[in-house]
């Protein structure tokens, strides 16, 4: 076939949505370091089903509707590194069949390889060749050299391509060739692809497909943009609207308003604050803090009818937050309160840092990652609006957020949020972060403050090496403890004591200024080396050891020296 209908291409993307969630857990394996944290493959299918829940129902009738559907699903269910870069790869890819037809031909698919190229490098600050990106980079430069005589050829080129690039990127990514492994990313986005490839030319088992009439409009209404689930702060009612314009809640009520979303605005803002309005097509969401919500339902419902209604008491909320944080409301000022511009966005590993920062910060938009799941973009903007500040500053315990949180900050700022990432790599810069922030200084300076103490801080990871690797510097064995610097493996030993020694040393070696050590040690470490490591540290480097529960599971040990 020379073209694609669009019935067909729906049915590819849910293939390459299985075919990929099908390999999630062998692209999870295909981690460089042999840590029991990959998370490629999970972030990748989370990803894509997200996006495919989005374009499950029978009012996407052209090209134009599919792309921006699919697009925002992918946007929106985005989650890690790998997972912003894949839809960044499908929002450039379907820029170029956002058209009206019902099909689309051979020639706009090259084009649009092409342009998803472009997408994804523009997507990231400094692109690193032997990933994802460098996959569909080839793909389209291959591929717009080609002639095709049908769309079943193109994509099995497509395919051959990508899992020739893909084998040669250990060649590329010496950390790659290390590890033994190829990209995972770019594993995950060939089994995409191969995913709808199959589909195409009947290969695909039709028997895992499910099926598109099973969904409708409402099933993806919390999906929506800035709809959280979570209490906020504050005084009077928090309000939610999704109202559908033009729509009557009787065929004899009379017809609605015109609706323009400036004016509209200016109407809210009349009896409220904290005001969010998002118009998609014929859906448009509120966001809006008032003492009077009746008045929300009254001037929407001259524009159209609720899909969904939320109003929930700040003021109660407000007072029981207080009481548990030991404050008596009646002294409390809340003209401060509101004065108060910044906030933080945080994650962590686990609950027992979300406690310890809210005692110690009271900062309450914490994300922890090992009960929460890796933060979407969408994740990150509900914390961002349920901070309710005109600065928002999102520090990252991991660098594979730190993706997801970019994209945060600029669909944000279409609100007027200014956001911005401070990059730390694990919870102990987290907490450094935190620790330099001072809400009396400019946004700015905080920021760059944050960033400096986290440049110059020395920490390591300890953890149990999940396979066996030969760096071409150490040698790793399966169930060994290892200690990582850098994102680079340092120490491997089967006595996590003496890994734990070596870490020390290595730390406080490159450390010009050093007072304490802080181990934040989780529910799989050996309490007797958290013992005798304090006495090591304090007897011979004579610093302060600050040893702490936190319970993290991935990690035995957080170690940083300050």
């Amino acid at each position: 076939m020379k073209t694609i209908k669009l019935e067909m291409f729906k049915q590819m993307l849910i293939a390459g949505s299985k075919a990929l969630e099908l390999e999630s857990d062998y692209i999870n394996n295909l981690n460089v370091f042999p840590v029991p944290d990959g998370d490629t493959g999970s972030n990748m299918k989370t990803t894509a089903n997200g996006a495919i829940s989005s374009i499950l129902n029978d009012t996407i009738n052209n090209f134009a509707i599919l792309a921006k559907t699919y697009s925002r699903g992918l946007l929106m269910n985005a989650r890690g590194n790998s997972g912003v870069i894949l839809s960044q790869i499908f929002r450039g890819f379907f820029e170029k069949l956002a058209t009206d037809s019902q099909e689309v031909s051979i020639q706009e698919i090259q084009a649009a390889f092409v342009n998803a190229k472009e997408h994804a490098y523009n997507s990231v600050s400094t692109p690193i060749e032997g990933t994802i990106l460098t996959i569909i980079r080839v793909i389209s430069e291959e591929i717009v050299n080609e002639e095709f005589e049908t769309a079943n050829e193109l994509f099995d080129f497509a395919v051959a391509i990508g899992q020739d690039t893909l084998e040669k990127t250990p060649d590329m990514l010496p950390a790659l060739k290390e590890a033994g492994v190829v990209d995972s990313g770019g594993y995950g986005l060939v089994c995409l692809l191969k995913g709808m490839s199959d589909q195409l030319s009947g290969r695909f088992d039709e028997s895992v497909l499910v099926s598109n009439k099973n969904s409708n409009k409402a099933a993806d209404l919390n999906n929506f943009i800035g709809f959280n689930n979570e209490p906020e702060e504050g005084f009077g009612y928090c309000s939610e609207i999704i109202m559908s314009l033009n729509k009557k809640i009787t065929p004899d009520a009379p017809e609605k308003h015109y609706f323009n979303i400036e004016s509209y605005k200016r109407e809210l803002s009349k009896f409220g604050d904290s005001m969010v309005v998002v118009q998609d097509d014929d859906l448009v969401k509120v966001h809006i803090h008032t003492t009077r919500p009746h008045k929300l339902l009254q001037v929407s419902q001259k524009y159209g009818e609720f899909d969904k209604v939320k109003f929930e008491n700040m003021t109660n909320q407000f007072y029981e937050n207080l009481q548990r944080r030991g404050i008596n409301y009646k002294e409390y000022n809340s003209e401060t309160k509101r004065e108060f511009k910044q906030k933080i966005v945080v994650t962590v590993p686990s609950s027992k840092f979300k406690k310890r920062i809210l005692s110690e910060y009271g900062i309450e938009q914490v994300i922890v990652t090992e009960e929460d799941g890796t933060p979407s973009i969408q994740d990150f903007v509900n914390k961002i609006n349920q901070a309710n500040a005109t600065h928002v500053i999102i520090i990252t315990d991991d660098s594979n957020l730190v993706l997801a949180a970019e994209q945060a900050t600029k669909i944000v700022a279409e609100n007027g949020v200014i956001a911005s990432v401070v990059a730390g790599n694990n919870a102990f810069q987290a907490l450094l972060a935190i620790s330099y922030f001072d809400e009396r200084s400019e946004f700015k300076a905080n920021v760059k403050s944050m960033n400096k103490a986290i440049k110059k801080s020395h920490s390591a990871l300890v953890s149990t090496a999940a396979k066996s690797v030969n760096y071409t510097h150490i040698t790793v064995t399966e169930g060994e403890s290892i200690s990582i610097i850098n994102k680079q493996v340092v120490a491997s030993n089967k006595e996590e004591f003496s890994v734990l020694k070596r870490t020390i040393d290595l730390l406080i070696s490159v450390s010009k200024h050093k007072a304490i050590c802080y181990i934040f040690y989780g529910i799989n470490a050996n309490l007797e080396d958290v013992k005798q490591i304090e006495k090591y540290v304090s007897e011979k480097y004579g610093l302060i050891c600050d040893i702490e529960f936190t319970g993290q599971k991935l990690y035995q040990y957080y170690i940083g020296v300050q």
